[in-house]
């Protein structure tokens, strides 16, 4: 018999994520799951939505969120899901559940995510997950939303990872640490991503007309 797969896309970008791209390729790895995708931005813009979603991560057996980070955390509506999971409300089965949070920025560094990949683990040990590990990686604008096996060299380290791990938990083992190690790899030297995304800034400043703008800093105090 299948054992249940949920996938939670925190991305507003829906199918034109990194979150979904990453996710997708995770859930596409596994071996002996059935697998459902619940985008939470739209989930819980509808009280019936948002019931069916707890519901379905009621009966998983693996619960996987791809999320971005914003600044430094996890999205809003990525937070009220947790509370809405974590209320005490829930149903929990008489089998262990394991929880694997993928987290994408947009820095260079990879590091910028731990903060958020915490906030998962205490999260899952909070509603009675069995916590199976994080796989965080930085650059995420790299991937822009492609399909992870069409983003060639960009997205063969998460790739060689997100496979690693599908073979994990398809034996109901953890994330193992090889797999965080290669997620965690920079797709692109980080001086040339660097490099892109300045030009890509000023490039849009240049449509708006504020090129002239991008180094203001207009609640500084006057020195």
């Amino acid at each position: 018999m299948a054992r249940q797969a949920v996938l939670l896309i925190g991305s507003p970008r829906w199918l034109r994520s990194t979150s979904y791209s990453l996710g997708a390729y995770l859930i596409e790895k596994l071996e002996h799951f059935d697998c459902e995708t619940i985008h939470i931005h739209k989930a819980i813009s509808d009280p019936k939505m948002t019931q069916d979603m707890v519901r379905s991560v009621n009966a998983a057996d693996l619960i996987i969120l791809s999320s971005p980070l914003y600044v430094d955390a996890l999205p809003a509506p990525v937070l009220r899901v947790f509370e809405l999971i974590a209320s005490g409300q829930r149903e929990k089965p008489d089998r262990p559940q394991q929880f694997v949070a993928i987290l994408n920025c947009g820095f260079p560094e990879t590091k910028h995510n731990n903060t958020a990949m915490r906030i998962c683990r205490l999260f899952a040990e909070r509603a009675g997950f069995m916590w199976a590990g994080g796989l965080a990686m930085g650059m995420g604008p790299a991937i822009d939303g492609r399909p992870l096996a069409k983003a060639g060299r960009v997205g063969k380290n998460a790739r060689d990872a997100l496979s690693l791990a599908a073979d994990a938990l398809s034996k109901g083992q953890s994330v193992p640490e090889e797999a965080i190690k290669r997620m965690a790899e920079p797709p692109i030297p980080i001086r040339l991503y660097t490099m892109i995304g300045n030009r890509t800034w000023k490039k849009m400043a240049s449509q708006y007309g504020m090129a002239d703008k991008l180094k203001a800093r207009p609640f500084a105090t006057a020195e």
